[in-house]
């Protein structure tokens, strides 16, 4: 298994989380887990997009969403694990928080 770290900025076009996926590849991400490491409560959204190349340098928009503005209070971590998601060749995981203060663990495996 692989890990991907990441600060989830708060800009239009998101922070990479896992992704693009090399061509012939497929991975699976276990779990992802975000923390919010502020006092205050912070929104995060996540977004998986089939290809991540269409995306350079556009804001996200409100397509293919894993997680719409979730509230993760001060200190708190939500963990993102009900399935496996299966992602392949061009796939991307893409992230955007309302303060800049939550940190994104992913695990993943090759397949």
């Amino acid at each position: 298994m692989a890990l991907s770290n990441n600060t989830v900025a708060t800009t239009s076009t998101g922070t990479l989380l896992l992704g693009p996926i090399p061509t012939g590849k497929t991975y699976a991400v276990v779990v992802m887990f975000f923390t919010n490491s502020s006092a205050s409560a912070e929104t995060l959204s996540v977004y998986a997009y089939p290809d991540a190349s269409a995306l350079a340098g556009t804001s996200v928009d409100n397509k293919n969403f894993l997680i719409k503005d979730l509230s993760i209070e001060g200190g708190d971590t939500f963990t993102f694990n009900a399935e496996k998601l299966l992602i392949d060749a061009d796939d991307s995981i893409i992230a955007v928080s309302s303060g800049g203060n939550i940190q994104a663990v992913l695990s993943y495996t090759e397949i």
